[in-house]
């Protein structure tokens, strides 16, 4: 059904949900296998070229597992702004190249947090609201 890249691209913070999204890699490592999916910490080696690494992933896989944490949209970057507001945040990049290159986008949140309010989102990710959104508990994962 797939083919042997990865299918299954995970986006998430580290400092907002590392663990979660490390769960539920683990969990989809157990249903689909290693090779059908995208984890930074799994697969951009040392050296890589990590924003040609995300953006070439991106656009091999299939679906984009979204994780969202409680501060996924605030955590604030060196400037003090949120980074999410940030062009050059991975984050906003990865969802935009999903949005833009119209792969299903699945956004996951864990750890108590809210939907994201359309408001909220810079114009070229707030399409992520449009997305139905799955709730994980830590039970769950």
């Amino acid at each position: 059904m797939f083919g042997r890249q990865p299918h299954i691209f995970i986006s998430y913070r580290r400092d907002d949900s590392a663990v979660h999204a490390r769960a539920l890699y683990e969990e989809l490592e157990g249903f689909f296998g290693k090779d059908r999916l995208f984890f930074d910490v799994e697969n951009v080696d040392y050296g890589d070229r990590f924003a040609e690494v995300i953006d070439q992933n991106i656009g091999r896989c299939e679906v984009v597992v979204c994780v969202i944490g409680p501060q996924w949209l605030t955590l604030p970057g060196a400037d003090g702004v949120p980074r999410i507001q940030s062009a050059n945040d991975y984050v906003r990049r990865e969802i935009a190249a999903a949005l833009r290159l119209r792969k299903r986008l699945i956004p996951v949140l864990v750890g108590g947090a809210a939907t994201p309010q359309r408001s909220a989102l810079p114009a070229d990710i707030a399409a992520l609201c449009d997305n139905n959104i799955l709730t994980l508990s830590d039970r769950q994962l």
